[in-house]
């Protein structure tokens, strides 16, 4: 989660996050490919989570350095529900991480971390199956989610992100509320890529103007040219302007340097207002970066905005049959 820059960290701050983060109603989902293919649906896979010395997952807080780090663990009682409830992928399946209920995470004494300079950060490595490039360069998606009626400590200031690593709206029902997804691409050590960066969540009390920051970056190791786009869920009418206070519409095509030079970046704003009587509920912005000579290779994001009041997620239970893992 990316601080916001009027939110100054302090030790009560930090220890509300964290009784959040590690509480069994927060969750990440993850949908990965099984690798290798199941032969049939029915068959068995192992989860490729690595829980292992120095790479198991973790949640750490920088600020700027890191201030500490706590443990990930599974959470296999939302494996049937991600399984039935989110988006579904041929091949592909879902896992559910959670930061380690126990033992309890205690924040620094002292801290006063400026807004912008702290952030959240999740790390985790990923096995296929032993394959050295197995699903190199692959886009997972992600999505954070939080079981509750009751608006989560956060929902109470515009600016504030959706908890975790900000997500796009996904989903509400069975009394959870989910935001996604948000693309994790795997390393990848052969395919030149180009990048958008900078991934946000807002909550916005109509009338009210979102600015919503963002960089797109080249790793080719020749100049490209990028096209930006966007779709809105709502229809909302986003613009991308070269400068925070939206007086310099960003004029494309954009020209990215090879990587290494100078101009291989290139920041870049995307802003809305939000009139009075908007709906309540959940705005997902997915912006596209698109090479130009090579329309195939593209990068996204997802921003999500949360318009108006807390809207509690549908109520109701399925019985979910048991998931043997291995």
């Amino acid at each position: 989660m990316s601080s916001v820059p009027n939110v100054v960290m302090t030790t009560n701050l930090c220890q509300q996050w964290m009784n959040f983060f590690q509480s069994s109603a927060t969750f990440f989902a993850l949908r990965y490919p099984v690798h290798p293919p199941l032969l049939d649906p029915t068959d068995s896979y192992t989860q490729p989570v690595v829980f292992r010395d120095v790479y198991s997952p973790t949640l750490r807080l920088y600020a700027p350095s890191r201030l500490f780090t706590a443990p990930m663990e599974y959470r296999p009682g939302r494996f049937s529900f991600l399984e039935t409830q989110l988006p579904s992928a041929p091949g592909e399946h879902w896992l559910a991480l959670g930061v380690a209920t126990t033992p309890t995470i205690t924040c620094p004494a002292g801290l006063n971390v400026p807004g912008g300079t702290w952030q959240f950060e999740t790390d985790f490595q990923l096995d296929f199956g032993g394959a050295y490039d197995a699903n190199e360069g692959r886009v997972l998606a992600l999505y954070s989610c939080y079981e509750g009626q009751n608006a989560p400590f956060f929902f109470t200031q515009s600016g504030w992100a959706l908890g975790g690593k900000p997500r796009a709206p996904a989903y509400q029902g069975q009394g959870i509320t989910c935001t996604g997804p948000q693309p994790i691409r795997l390393v990848e050590y052969s395919t030149p890529r180009i990048e958008i960066g900078n991934p946000r969540a807002f909550i916005a009390y109509p009338p009210q103007r979102v600015t919503l920051d963002h960089y797109v970056s080249n790793y080719a190791s020749a100049p490209v040219t990028v096209t930006l786009s966007y779709t809105s869920t709502r229809g909302l009418p986003w613009g991308f302007y070269s400068d925070a206070a939206g007086t310099t519409p960003l004029v494309g095509p954009i020209r990215l340097e090879h990587k290494g030079a100078s101009g291989r970046t290139r920041n870049f704003f995307v802003i809305a207002d939000i009139a009075a009587g908007t709906p309540t509920g959940l705005e997902t912005l997915t912006i596209t970066a698109t090479d130009v000579a090579l329309p195939s290779r593209s990068a996204w994001t997802a921003d999500s905005v949360w318009v108006g009041a807390w809207v509690p997620p549908p109520a109701g239970n399925l019985l979910y049959l048991p998931l043997v893992l291995r």
